[in-house]
């Protein structure tokens, strides 16, 4: 069959045309398909329609209790539960036949109770209330006439019901399939095989009834003689019959009576089969050469957004996914530092974060509010389980939207399921334990200013995740020191990384007569913050310095003030130093923050922070002002300190054993 000549997208809901695939067989290696080759029929079919640029999604039924999402070569595969009883066996009597001899039975009641009306009557009617029994007379009857008409309905039902009611496998799969599939809203769908026909069928209507334009392709797959009177009406329902062979396209012809043969159909032409059905012409979806999708539909950049600095996924040994958090833009930065370091890896940042969709670059952007969309959820399962070789999950959030849930967790049966190697990321508070903190720094914890909602809150997000971490067995890693006392035991620090070389045209510092003091916190009671600005301010009133507190400005605006700046102020809570005391000691700046002594034996080098605690703030800041030179020094050391340590080269190093050798 011959192919469109201009492919047009959809262009009044602005997405590629859908396709649903439906096999009734396990499309899973531990339970291989009963039918010799279905599995490799429909892997044919749906990679066809890719290759056209159809988006598609497969439905088959799963071996176990549970749902299931696997891919089959680059299509996503969502693996349902059907129902065990109707399976196992079928009732004694037709559903069908049960209701109408119940009706029978119904009916013969309000007819005794019509005859015993009329002999009431028949005494009464000489009395005063004959009236009354005359209106219950009228209404007997009229309930007499009601039964009558629903036993003709009975017996009259329409031919998809009817098949339900008397085949239960089929029922048990419409009732798997079809609130699915109607969800997916699909332009199209195929059905292989008998079984799934009837859910296809059933969906199609509904969706038609509610305005949306699908149609039905049915692929009979039945041995001869099985099932005949269903697949009867079946053929005659479906918007299109296509068969793989010639010899069961005359098998269909002659066994039912039909006029012409079933078109046969390899699975490279039948995507044009669906366009024809649908009028929908999907444009050509581009490939590797490995024939992975290299379509990504993340939402056109805006002129000043960032741009992705790293090797974009492609055909290297090495594929790389990174998301979904992307806090400060450290998978940004990984990514930038690992595709420099090494040749054989390419990479993708995926982000879900509303709050900062635009602020630091990224190569695919998963709206929040969409992530409930079954589409879209089947698209990210694609993109992560068929498109990637390793896999880092920062911030333990899910890594297929809400396909499962909403929490890494859900994701990881799948995940481990997969080939995919898979590495956790842990960033902070999600893992960092309110009580376990308190214990360790008393007054100074961050905790101590923490509202008791959020200490509860968090107690139980950090428990669950370290759970997570123990059980499922995967590599960890933490980007500060402090989060490896609350991680299992072999968690691996894994340096923040800054871009130094953008850092390096930072002004002199301490050269104005009064000097910058910056303080930027994301979040007033992670850094300190109402304990250190009294302190400051009152500096600021004295003349000696010109305090700075900035919140709610872009990052980019942030980092510029980091570079004018002559002092910058970090946090006092954590007992670590972050992202922010990163790009100021890039910048050279001298950076005040607490530094638990753990975290420096950790780190195994002296950092050359100006280590204080909140209650002496000040008192650090006069010392920096009294001698300005020493001041000077300590910037100069910690611009070394940060080309040294987190420039990437670190960072690549401690990923070196999850990506392997490069």
């Amino acid at each position: 069959m011959a192919g469109p000549k201009s492919p047009s997208t959809d262009g009044s809901s602005g997405r590629r045309p859908r396709l649903v695939v439906l096999s009734a067989e396990v499309l899973d290696e531990s339970a291989p398909a009963r039918v010799p080759g279905a599995a490799a029929r429909v892997r044919g079919i749906c990679e066809a329609a890719v290759r056209t640029g159809w988006d598609v999604a497969v439905l088959a039924r799963s071996a176990g209790s549970g749902r299931r999402h696997t891919v089959l070569g680059t299509v996503p595969v969502v693996l349902l539960p059907v129902g065990g009883w109707p399976l196992r066996r079928p009732p004694r009597r037709p559903a069908a036949r049960l209701r109408r001899k119940a009706l029978r039975h119904v009916a013969a009641a309000v007819r005794r109770g019509a005859r015993q009306a009329r002999r009431a009557h028949d005494v009464a009617r000489l009395r005063p209330h004959g009236l009354l029994a005359a209106g219950a007379r009228g209404g007997l009857e009229r309930l007499d006439g009601a039964v009558r008409t629903e036993r003709v309905r009975a017996a009259r039902w329409s031919a998809p019901s009817e098949l339900l009611v008397h085949r239960p496998r089929l029922l048990a799969l419409d009732l798997a399939f079809g609130p699915l599939l109607e969800r997916l809203r699909p332009d199209a769908v195929h059905a292989c095989g008998l079984p799934t026909a009837v859910a296809a069928a059933h969906a199609a209507a509904r969706m038609r009834a509610t305005g949306h334009r699908c149609r039905w392709v049915y692929e009979p797959r039945r041995p001869a003689g099985a099932d005949s009177a269903a697949e009867c009406v079946l053929l005659h329902r479906a918007d299109a019959v296509v068969t793989e062979t010639e010899a069961r396209a005359g098998a269909l012809r002659a066994e039912h009576r039909l006029a012409i043969a079933p078109p046969v159909l390899p699975a490279t032409e039948l995507p044009y089969k669906y366009a024809e059905l649908t009028g929908l012409l999907p444009p050509p979806a581009d490939f590797d050469a490995a024939g992975r999708s290299c379509r990504r539909r993340a939402p056109a950049p805006q002129p000043d957004a960032p741009q992705p600095r790293w090797t974009p996924l492609g055909e290297t040994p090495v594929r790389l996914g990174l998301g979904p958090a992307n806090h400060s833009g450290q998978l940004a930065e990984v990514a930038r530092a690992v595709c420099a370091a090494r040749d054989d890896v390419s990479a993708e940042v995926f982000m879900a974060n509303a709050a900062e969709k635009l602020v630091h670059p990224v190569d695919v952007f998963l709206d929040p509010r969409s992530s409930y969309r079954p589409h879209v959820q089947l698209e990210q399962l694609q993109r992560v389980l068929a498109g990637y070789t390793h896999l880092l999950a920062d911030a333990f959030r899910p890594v297929f939207g809400r396909l499962n849930g909403p929490h890494l967790e859900d994701d990881l049966p799948d995940l481990l399921r997969s080939p995919l190697r898979t590495a956790l990321l842990a960033r902070g508070s999600e893992v960092r334990h309110p009580a376990r903190h308190l214990e360790r720094h008393g007054a100074d914890s961050l905790f101590r200013d923490a509202p008791e909602e959020v200490r509860r809150r968090l107690t139980r997000l950090a428990e669950r995740n370290r759970r997570v971490a123990e059980e499922s067995g995967l590599p960890v890693f933490a980007t500060t020191p402090d989060l490896l006392a609350d991680l299992p035991a072999g968690a691996v620090w894994m340096p923040l990384v800054v871009d130094v070389a953008a850092f390096a045209r930072g002004y002199p510092v301490m050269k104005r007569s009064r000097p910058v003091v910056l303080h930027a916190p994301s979040q007033r009671w992670t850094k300190g913050t109402e304990r250190i600005v009294p302190a400051l301010e009152e500096l600021d009133r004295r003349g000696h310095v010109r305090f700075e507190l900035v919140e709610g400005v872009p990052r980019a605006e942030v980092r510029e003030r980091v570079r004018r700046a002559d002092v910058v102020v970090d946090q006092f809570g954590v007992g670590a130093y972050g992202n922010l005391a990163c790009e100021a000691m890039a910048a050279g700046k001298p950076v005040l923050a607490r530094l638990d002594a753990a975290v420096e034996a950790a780190l195994g080098v002296p950092v050359p922070l100006v280590n204080a605690r909140a209650g002496t703030v000040r008192c650090a800041l006069e010392a920096l002002l009294d001698d300005r030179e020493e001041a000077t020094r300590i910037g100069a050391a910690a611009r070394k300190f940060a080309e040294e340590h987190h420039d990437g080269r670190r960072t690549v190093q401690a990923l070196s054993a999850f990506l392997g050798r490069g």
